[in-house]
């Protein structure tokens, strides 16, 4: 354990990730019912983003954290600065990201030529994220959209993965939260062009969100598949012409990663984890399980005429919750990807339970943690019974059990 702690701040991250994990529930718990509560957790989310605005301004003013290593430094940045220097994205370079994400950051470069910059955008769009939720949740009457916000923010998965990595996995939220938003008031093409553009502007999860957009209600379901079918048209043609965006994700070298199934096998087994076999295993085992739980949905839909944004949230949290299970690769910042509609799903009734939230207070404790243990098995390949495998192995464990526990909280809710 002391060695995990020595390297890349983590003596500093995990403890203050295990404090503002608990401390965020137990203040939730200390005003729910009273009569401040929903301003009170109104002016916190405001509050906390705004200080991460300020902090991520500071911060990388002050210290430019080129330690950290992040995506935001090793490929957001570059990539952006090739755009601005005239260079067409998957054309004269490759990349993992959508073909407009680079267009998204440079704006803020051309102001600010920082690390900084690209996080303090993903700040914003991550306070989009939440300010479109809480419009949507004001509009429908939902009065617990408060807690759902408070939660998120005040995670480890949103201040530290988001407010001082800067990922670009709340791009897909934002674009997902506008997309189940624009559905709720039967503005279904403009739904569709939202759920196209968050693949163009993020990367290929974007697509796990498309299921819960696009079977939202059996009402205009053509309406909202027609711009993602173009975006999709457009992709094959692109590729005919030299301009393959699906390259980098069909080609990518095998990266697995811990923090699922396959590497707790692995550890079991001593199997190579980076493989080929491993990569089509994933994928099969994806599909098997997802495609039956869209189909299930598709049907409520077609059939009963059922539908609606609570549902929607829900089918959208298991599936990305299948993938963090199943994908070779799950890296944890995906969680900032789609956690707040997990959390909307968990509180949607409007009971405040605490045995829903134990699992985000221990993914959020360990956010950090986990893939710190992860560089140190992968440098050493320490057996299983070794302190530092034994370790990682326990704590993926137990994420697989919250994830999974999670899983079926969402799908019951998403059959409504």
């Amino acid at each position: 354990m002391l060695e995990a702690l020595a390297g890349n701040l983590t003596w500093l991250k995990f403890p203050l990730a295990l404090a503002t994990s608990l401390l965020s529930v137990a203040v939730l718990f200390r005003v729910q019912g009273r009569a401040f509560e929903a301003a009170f957790l109104r002016n916190a989310v405001v509050g906390i983003t705004l200080a991460k605005l300020l902090g991520c301004v500071i911060v990388y003013a002050l210290a430019p954290m080129d330690g950290l290593g992040s995506d935001a430094q090793r490929h957001y940045l570059p990539q952006a600065l090739r755009v601005l220097d005239g260079e067409i994205p998957h054309r004269d370079f490759t990349t993992s990201y959508g073909p407009l994400f680079p267009y998204l950051i440079a704006p803020g470069l051309l102001v600010w030529r920082s690390v900084g910059s690209i996080v303090f955008t993903m700040l914003l769009v991550e306070a989009a994220t939440i300010a479109i939720y809480a419009l949507r949740s004001r509009r429908s009457g939902f009065s617990g959209h408060w807690r759902v916000a408070f939660l998120y923010v005040s995670s480890p998965i949103s201040w530290y993965w988001v407010g001082a990595v800067g990922t670009n996995s709340v791009v897909i939220a934002c674009f997902a939260m506008l997309g189940l938003a624009l559905a709720d008031v039967r503005r279904d093409v403009a739904s569709g062009v939202a759920a196209a553009l968050g693949l163009l502007l993020s990367k290929i999860t974007m697509i796990l969100a498309w299921p819960a957009v696009l079977l939202f209600q059996r009402r205009g379901i053509l309406s909202r598949g027609i711009p993602v079918a173009v975006v999709l048209a457009a992709a094959a043609a692109l590729a005919r012409v030299d301009v393959d965006v699906t390259a980098r994700a069909v080609d990518y070298e095998f990266r697995a990663t811990s923090g699922n199934l396959w590497f707790l096998l692995s550890m079991l087994g001593r199997f190579e984890l980076n493989s080929a076999a491993v990569k089509q295993l994933s994928m099969a085992s994806l599909l098997v399980a997802a495609a039956p739980v869209c189909l299930f949905f598709l049907v409520g839909r077609v059939r009963d005429g059922r539908g609606g944004f609570d549902s929607s949230a829900a089918l959208l949290s298991v599936v990305n919750l299948i993938f963090m299970v199943l994908s070779y690769k799950t890296y944890p910042w995906y969680w900032a990807g789609f956690l707040v509609f997990t959390l909307h799903t968990l509180l949607a009734d409007g009971t405040l339970r605490l045995r829903p939230l134990i699992p985000l207070m221990f993914l959020g404790a360990v956010t950090q943690l986990e893939p710190r243990l992860w560089m140190l098995v992968r440098s050493s390949q320490p057996g299983l019974l070794s302190s530092t495998g034994g370790l990682l192995f326990a704590l993926d464990v137990a994420m697989l059990v919250a994830i999974l526990y999670w899983a079926v909280l969402c799908l019951r809710r998403a059959r409504l």
